[in-house]
């Protein structure tokens, strides 16, 4: 969950700095490290050791399926 906080807060802040006009060799640094972090936080969220017992036909939480 850190990453995907983390990447969100660097994404926003350079959006921000896009806006104001910032300096063109800074912009394009923080262009290439967040696409960096953008594929850091894909590998590292598909890679988590996160188990669950559910399974497709169980759908989803908040809207079950009725067994027919």
């Amino acid at each position: 969950m850190k990453y995907i906080i983390f990447t969100t807060v660097f994404l926003v802040l350079y959006i921000v700095l896009c806006q104001f006009a910032a300096n063109y060799a800074l912009l394009m640094s923080l262009f290439i490290a967040g696409n960096g972090l953008i594929i850091l936080t894909v590998y590292k969220t598909l890679t988590e050791k996160y188990t669950t017992k559910k399974v497709f036909n169980d759908w989803y939480e908040d809207n079950p399926k009725k067994n027919k």
